[in-house]
């Protein structure tokens, strides 16, 4: 597999200085390192990039690749290899195994020491932070040169100290699914929201499991995948093939995950009484806005300055084809804003009909993006 680097701080500024010194354009730069403009936008913005690339580039700046990588090959192994000799004087320390970290070098333990009076709202105030890994805290905009020792960090903090607020909806999806393991009511998940770091990177995050330390607290490690979608964006031969596999992907979402899951559920609510039917519709609300903050954070990340629904558009080549699309992106609106209002609505009927309409409408662009995305993959002009 190919190993991918980003610039350092000061390596970024190396590079930033040596570009404007140079006096070219980012299209001439690209086009001599032999990459695409998005990829040079994302070495500018200090995210993960082909390791190949990231040497053309620097060598197109004139600049010594070593100088400008965040860090040196094998620091993380040894960082490591630190945890796990630690780990080993201490076996009340618990932690992922050596392979699991190198799978996802990014990886915390949340403790929670004290069970008194714990309910949803104060969980965040119980819970203290562990980073796992040399660098973890990084991706909540924190510097903690020595992670492994240092337990002072409380989640409330870490919360409070994110980089935007569109990443308060997997710390409350992350929160509930501790609370509901914590009660032993589920098993730890991967959560469904993504979540985007101080730098720009995008991780799925997984509770991975929950395990009882001799003191009496319970440890919840959490790792950090990075995003499959970040891949996508990097190498893909053309944004288009991005585009239509994110679509594909969000479309098998809104029609498993909302509508044809909700849809079994209406009959069962409005059955079951008025507090169901509450609870129930509050559901469909979280559960929709869930996919479209997902499609809101990958859009930034793969198409900066892009309407998701215009990029969808433009990824067709047929005038028919983006007319159809764009209709449908307009009829699929009102629908999409009765989910919105849910919790709202007191009559089931109206989001019942929103789901039916939803679904119908859907299918026809996952679709299209499936028949376009097979297309471009069998076009050998990319």
């Amino acid at each position: 597999m190919d190993r991918s680097y980003r610039a350092s701080t000061d390596g970024l500024k190396k590079a930033q200085e040596a570009f404007r010194l140079r006096g070219w354009t980012k299209d001439h730069l690209a086009g001599r390192a032999r990459c695409s403009r998005q990829t040079l936008w994302n070495f500018f913005a200090r995210r993960s990039v082909n390791k190949n690339i990231f040497q053309s580039i620097c060598n197109e700046l004139g600049l010594e690749w070593e100088n400008v990588l965040d860090c040196e090959p094998g620091q993380l192994s040894s960082s490591i290899a630190n945890i796990d000799e630690m780990n080993g004087q201490n076996n009340d320390n618990q932690s992922i195994s050596r392979s699991r970290q190198q799978i996802f070098p990014k990886a915390i333990t949340l403790i929670l020491e004290n069970h008194k009076d714990l309910n949803r709202e104060n969980l965040s105030q119980k819970i203290r932070v562990q980073a796992q890994t040399s660098g973890s805290l990084e991706i909540f905009g924190l510097i903690d040169p020595h992670p492994w020792i240092n337990n002072n960090w409380t989640w409330e903090q870490i919360v409070k100290n994110l980089p935007s607020d569109s990443n308060q909806g997997w710390v409350r999806e992350l929160e509930d699914s501790i609370y509901l393991a914590h009660c032993g009511r589920q098993e730890p998940s991967v959560v469904q929201w993504t979540f985007q770091s101080s730098d720009g990177r995008l991780f799925r995050p997984i509770l991975y499991g929950m395990e009882n330390g001799r003191d009496g607290s319970e440890r919840f490690t959490v790792l950090f995948v990075k995003h499959i979608s970040e891949g996508w964006v990097n190498n893909a031969p053309n944004i288009q093939l991005a585009t239509l596999l994110t679509a594909s992907i969000l479309g098998a979402r809104l029609q498993w995950e909302v509508c044809d899951s909700y849809l079994l559920q209406l009959d069962t609510w409005q059955g079951m009484g008025t507090e169901a039917i509450r609870k129930g519709l509050q559901k469909v609300k979280v559960s929709f806005e869930n996919i479209e903050e997902d499609a809101k954070i990958r859009g930034q990340a793969e198409a900066p300055g892009q309407r998701n629904k215009d990029r969808l558009r433009d990824s067709f080549d047929s005038e028919e084809e983006r007319l159809t699309i764009a209709k449908n992106m307009s009829e699929q609106e009102p629908h999409k804003q009765t989910l919105c209002n849910a919790d709202h609505q007191e009559n089931v009927d109206e989001v019942k009909f929103a789901l039916i309409e939803l679904a119908r409408l859907n299918k026809i662009v996952i679709v299209m993006v499936a028949k376009r995305y097979f297309q471009l993959l069998n076009d050998n002009s990319f």
